[in-house]
């Protein structure tokens, strides 16, 4: 048991997320984190005859897996890696041969609301879905694997990363429910924002796991955009009805234009070709309103910029370069949002 432990390593506390490794398998009764962690599972630090069947039973268990052959019996190895966080997840992860099936009775939504979006980055990939024609992928090519229908995967010698996106996000940008992976692949390949896509992946596999959290939440979080996007740019609506390609191009206008103290509704509807009512809407469908949005990656970015500005940069200049004109309703907003006022924020990370 406790090899089993230190073969999983996380960063949480139980204020940021109730579950555990430690607990057992997820389910949806944890919920999802209040913000980004990390976890690392490892087959290193097993005996040789339990490595395959702690993966089988922690993270190969929604599906079926194949009885293990001699040699994945007496010496299976598999590493992964994964961001975990309120919108989504991304997994790297490296393994010896692994194979299964998921059957009807795996495939209750309640289980999983979630469907995974990636790259085969080394190795090869045979899936096949009940009902679609058998994939097989190498490395550079795409996977997409539904959980709410049954299937079969075969995972020879590989290295792979993917997104886990929430279904009814991925459903909202589609349109409707998912096409068969060998349809939505195809369908993807000529998208306009593919190219965007499949490139923000690789250097995700190449580089995200060299950066900090708080880096790789922000990476993470702009990814997970452009990947609705770019299924939004294959959903059968019609542009005009795009909502979350919308939302993702103003978060990038926002975020681009923080600075700019007349960045709001009228002129983001400008930029962005589409009037008020629509931009309202495009914010509305994800819980949101464009000023609430504007006003929270303002304070964020202020309070980030606190903690490693210079000391002869004053709080007004930095509230400044954030759009905050007004410094007096700028206190008053950053106090309400954090609980602490500017100046002792800056003088907390000061004495650290």
């Amino acid at each position: 048991m406790d090899e089993q432990r230190s073969a999983a390593q996380w960063d949480w506390t139980p204020d940021i997320w109730g579950w555990t490794p430690e607990r057992g398998r997820w389910s949806p009764a944890y919920g999802r984190p209040k913000d980004c962690v990390f976890l690392t599972l490892s087959t290193d630090t097993l005996r040789p005859r339990e490595a395959y069947d702690y993966w089988r039973e922690t993270v190969f268990y929604d599906f079926e897996a194949d009885t293990p052959t001699p040699v994945q019996r007496d010496g299976f190895q598999a590493r992964a890696a994964a961001l975990i966080a309120p919108r989504g997840d991304v997994y790297w992860y490296q393994s010896d041969p692994v194979s299964g099936r998921r059957r009807q009775n795996h495939c209750r939504r309640e289980e999983r609301g979630l469907v995974n979006l990636g790259l085969v980055l080394a190795g090869e990939r045979c899936h096949e879905q009940d009902g679609d024609r058998a994939l097989r992928s190498g490395p550079g090519e795409l996977l997409f694997y539904d959980p709410a229908h049954p299937s079969r995967v075969a995972w020879g010698p590989h290295q792979g990363l993917h997104l886990s996106l929430d279904r009814d996000a991925v459903c909202q940008a589609l349109g409707g429910d998912p096409p068969p992976p060998s349809e939505l692949i195809q369908t993807l390949r000529h998208s306009s924002l593919f190219p965007f896509l499949h490139d923000q992946l690789r250097l995700l596999a190449r580089h995200g796991a060299t950066l900090d959290i708080k880096h790789q939440s922000l990476i993470l979080d702009q990814i997970i955009d452009l990947a609705l996007a770019t299924l939004n740019t294959i959903g059968r609506r019609p542009e005009k009805e795009r909502p979350a390609l919308l939302f993702a191009l103003a978060r990038q206008l926002i975020h681009r234009h923080l600075g700019d103290p007349d960045l709001d509704a009228s002129t983001l509807a400008q930029r962005l070709s589409c009037s008020r009512a629509t931009l309202y809407r495009a914010f509305a469908a994800q819980d949101l309103s464009v000023a609430g949005y504007l006003r929270e990656a303002r304070l964020r970015r202020v309070r980030r910029l606190l903690r490693g500005a210079p000391a002869h940069q004053t709080i007004a200049d930095i509230a400044a370069r954030c759009g905050f004109v007004d410094s007096t309703s700028f206190s008053r907003l950053f106090r309400r949002r954090f609980g602490v006022r500017p100046r002792d924020l800056r003088q907390r990370h000061r004495l650290r």
